[in-house]
């Protein structure tokens, strides 16, 4: 039986502990710049060029997974299509199907490949990208957590405002997020909730 890897937040799925991480915020367009300027030291042309003008296009931001995807056929990974995340409209969503491969290797042959192709403008689009959860999963989500005995203002719109609200638990969150994006949308391979 086949390994299967899932991805999906910013940077896939990696063990590589030393990548470069943004953490938190709209990301700007210098920090987009300095991305760019750290995939060319890093002598990842592809990522460098896309992210060289301070902002990732959503066509650019499908290229890298197509190229990302390219890389990962090639050492034998076969990823999932990309579905754009209904939690946050703003990353892919995708498995990662190493079949037979050692996953040791498998998950160090996917951290290259997301490291030359992916990592960084996947961050920079997700990040400059406005988080904007679907209609009907915000209205799924708002009724989980009024069941909860949260009130919600009904102006919500992405998982952010639901666990600013007060007395949210994020773990409850999650899991109302997570339980009707599961039953609403069976075709994902993975789910990623971020906040």
């Amino acid at each position: 039986m086949g390994a299967l890897i899932l991805c999906g937040l910013f940077t896939g799925c990696s063990s590589n502990e030393g990548s470069q991480q943004y953490n938190g915020g709209v990301m700007s367009s210098e920090q987009v710049k300095e991305l760019g300027r750290q995939e060319s030291d890093s002598g990842n042309t592809e990522q460098a060029a896309v992210l060289a003008d301070g902002s990732v296009s959503f066509e650019e931001y499908d290229e890298s997974f197509n190229l990302l995807a390219g890389c990962l056929r090639n050492v034998g990974i076969e990823p999932s299509a990309p579905l754009m995340s209904p939690v946050s409209g703003n990353r892919y969503e995708f498995s990662m199907n190493s079949g037979e491969l050692d996953p040791q290797s498998a998950l160090a042959d996917g951290d290259v490949c997301q490291a030359k192709y992916w990592s960084s403008v996947s961050q920079a689009y997700s990040f400059s990208t406005p988080d904007v959860m679907e209609a009907a999963l915000r209205t799924s989500t708002s009724e989980c957590l009024e069941k909860k005995g949260i009130e919600t203002t009904g102006g919500e719109t992405n998982a952010k405002a639901f666990a600013d609200l007060p007395g949210v638990d994020p773990d409850v969150l999650s899991s109302c997020i997570l339980d009707a994006a599961t039953e609403m949308y069976p075709e994902y391979p993975s789910m990623t909730v971020a906040f």
